[in-house]
């Protein structure tokens, strides 16, 4: 299941009812529900980026997970 979940946070298309941040998503896969959320840090991985679209000075990173996670 793993490789299929990861195939399916690849695929996966933002909604523009999602907002303009589109920093979380969530899909249906072989009857589980699946979170994903990316957040966005410095390159020492201590704070906030101070410009999440600047990839010379962010570093991404993703969580996924299962609701019975939160």
């Amino acid at each position: 299941m793993p490789a299929a979940v990861l195939a399916a946070v690849r695929r996966y298309e933002f909604k523009p009812t999602d907002g303009p941040e589109r920093n979380y998503g969530q899909f249906e896969i072989e009857g589980h529900t699946v979170r994903f959320r990316i957040d966005y840090y410095d390159p020492s991985l201590e704070w906030g980026s101070e410009d999440p679209a600047d990839a010379a000075a962010t570093v991404r990173v993703m969580t996924i997970m299962l609701p019975c996670d939160d």
